[in-house]
């Protein structure tokens, strides 16, 4: 949504919402919040911005597993944790393959 303001008041919601060390949007939506009548539309915004401070549930994995499930897999019979072993010459190896392709 797009407010029109006078220079006027986009000035002075400005100058306030440094006062304050705010956004001019915060600032705007807490003001504009807390002059709207209790109703369902408030109460559903209150919960919304309570909500954006607790943490989600589940855990780390579910938070990443579709970035994790995105990476190549491991060759059959290839521990998992051979990925972080001997990086530093894995890379080298890819970057000397990059310029003889001339990637690089």
């Amino acid at each position: 949504m797009t407010l029109q303001l006078s220079a006027q008041l986009e000035t002075a919601l400005i100058a306030e919402a440094v006062r304050r060390g705010m956004t001019p949007d915060a600032l705007s939506s807490e003001m504009i919040l807390s002059q709207l009548p209790n109703s369902a539309v408030c109460d559903v915004e209150r919960t919304r911005s309570a909500a954006a401070t607790e943490p989600s549930p589940g855990t780390m994995l579910d938070k990443w597993r579709a970035h994790l499930d995105s990476l190549p897999m491991p060759l059959p019979g290839t521990p998992p944790t051979s990925y972080s072993q001997d990086t530093g010459r894995k890379f080298a190896e890819a970057m000397v393959e990059k310029r003889r392709q001339g990637h690089l």
